[in-house]
């Protein structure tokens, strides 16, 4: 069951990305937003072919370095509007 759920939560934030508007993205090219909406489209379409350690690579490896840049994205956003 906790397997179920954390993927679903990767579905919601993958799928997120492909609601972001171009110019947004382009604030930040070093996202690779691309693969996220690939990735997005292997957890639901190719769910029981999904690799558990592939799973936890991406929470232990991925999603940190996403974090942070995504972090900054929001604080030149911020810094921007002020």
């Amino acid at each position: 069951m906790m397997e179920s759920a954390i993927v679903r939560e990767l579905q919601i934030m993958a799928e997120s990305t492909q609601k972001l508007s171009r110019s947004l993205k382009l604030t930040a090219t070093d996202i690779p937003w691309h693969s996220l909406s690939g990735f997005r489209n292997v957890l639901v379409h190719d769910y029981l072919g999904i690799d558990e350690d592939e799973i936890y690579k991406t929470i232990k490896t991925d999603l940190p370095k996403l974090k942070k840049r995504v972090i900054k994205m929001i604080e030149f956003l911020e810094e921007k509007e002020s």
